[in-house]
C-alpha cells in the first residue's frame, strides 16, 4: 500500500515538473508580446492627434467595460454621455450613474498615486 502511494505522487511529481516547464514558456512567450506592445506604445509621441483620440476613446470603453462587469446597466453612448455631461440617463437607476461617476474618479486619482502606463512592470519570480 505504501508502495502505491509513494509511486502515485511520484508521477504526480514528475507529471507536475513537466507542466510547469510548458506554463513557463507560455508565460515566457507572453510577456515578450507584452513588453514588445509596452516598447511600441511608449515610442508613439503623445503630440500624436490620432493617439489623443484613442486614449479618449480607451477611456470611456475602460470604464463602461469595468462597470458592466459590476452589472451597471448603462450601454457605451449613456456612459459616455454621463462621462461627459455629468447627467444620469433617463430610466437609469441613480447607483449607476454615481458607480460611473466614482470609476471615473478612481481613474483620474491613478496618475496622482504615481501609476503611468510606462511605471508599470511585470516580475516574474
Amino acid at each position: 500500500m505504501l508502495y502505491a502511494i509513494c509511486y502515485r505522487y511520484g508521477y504526480r511529481f514528475r507529471k507536475r515538473q513537466s507542466v510547469l516547464a510548458e506554463v513557463d514558456q507560455s508565460d515566457n512567450t507572453t510577456l515578450v508580446r507584452v513588453y514588445s506592445k509596452l516598447s511600441t506604445y511608449a515610442s508613439i509621441p503623445r503630440s500624436n492627434i490620432g493617439f489623443a483620440r484613442e486614449m479618449r476613446k480607451t477611456y470611456y470603453k475602460q470604464i463602461y467595460e469595468t462597470c458592466a462587469v459590476e452589472g451597471n446597466h448603462f450601454n457605451y453612448v449613456e456612459t459616455v454621455g454621463a462621462l461627459k455631461e455629468g447627467k444620469r440617463a433617463a430610466g437609469r437607476s441613480e447607483n449607476d450613474f454615481f458607480e460611473i461617476l466614482g470609476m471615473r474618479d478612481a481613474y483620474s486619482a491613478l496618475p496622482k498615486c504615481g501609476i503611468r502606463p510606462g511605471n508599470i512592470r511585470i516580475e516574474v519570480n
